[in-house]
C-alpha cells in the first residue's frame, strides 16, 4: 500500500498474507509497520525473521517516527513474523553509499537497489546482492552505468566457511 501522509512523496507499507500452500488461496492477515521498498525477508535457524530494505529518508512525512529514519538502507526483525521492529538507523547494513572492495579500498556509489540475500544451509546470510549505480549515474542525462554486486555478510558461519576454504 502506498501512504502519502504529508501530501508529497510516498512510502510503502507492507501487509502480511497467509495461505495453506504457496499457490494459495491467500488471505490478508494484517498490515505490518515496515516502510520502504525492495524488501528481502528471511527466517533464521532460531525461527526469527529479518528484513533488509531501502527507503527514505522520510523528511516530507508527517510521521515523527519516520522523520528520524537515517540513510536509505534499513533493517527490521520479528520473533513471530507478526510484530516487527524497524531499525531506521540500519547499523551493520548502512554501507550505502560505500561499497567495500576486496583490495581494501571503497567504491562510492549513488544508489543501491533490489537487494537479495543468499542464505547458507543453516539459514545464515552469506552474501548481499544488489544493483548499484556509480557516482557518474545521471538519470536525467541518460548516463546510466549500473552494476550487479555481491558483498559478503560478516557472520560467524561466513568466517568458518572462509577458514575452511583456505585450509582445503
Amino acid at each position: 500500500e502506498t501512504l502519502n501522509p504529508a501530501g508529497t512523496g510516498q512510502c510503502y507499507q507492507y501487509g502480511l498474507m497467509s495461505a495453506p500452500h504457496w499457490k494459495g488461496p491467500w488471505t490478508f492477515v494484517r498490515r505490518i509497520e515496515i516502510f520502504g521498498e525492495d524488501v528481502f525477508a528471511w527466517q533464521d535457524k532460531r525461527g526469527s525473521f529479518h528484513m533488509i530494505l531501502q527507503g527514505g529518508p522520510y523528511k516530507n512525512t508527517t510521521s515523527p517516527w519516520l522523520q528520524t529514519c537515517q540513510g536509505h538502507m534499513h533493517t527490521a526483525w520479528s520473533r513471530d513474523g507478526l510484530e516487527w521492529t524497524m531499525n531506521c538507523q540500519a547499523n551493520g547494513y548502512e554501507m550505502y553509499p560505500n561499497f567495500p572492495l576486496t583490495d581494501g579500498s571503497t567504491w562510492k556509489v549513488q544508489r543501491r537497489e533490489r537487494q537479495f540475500v543468499l542464505l547458507s544451509n543453516n539459514k545464515e546470510p552469506l552474501w548481499w546482492y544488489s544493483s548499484v549505480a556509480g557516482l557518474d549515474y545521471d538519470k536525467w542525462a541518460g548516463v546510466d552505468p549500473t552494476y550487479s554486486t555481491a558483498q559478503p555478510f560478516n557472520t560467524d558461519e561466513a568466517e568458518r566457511n572462509e577458514r575452511q576454504a583456505v585450509w582445503q
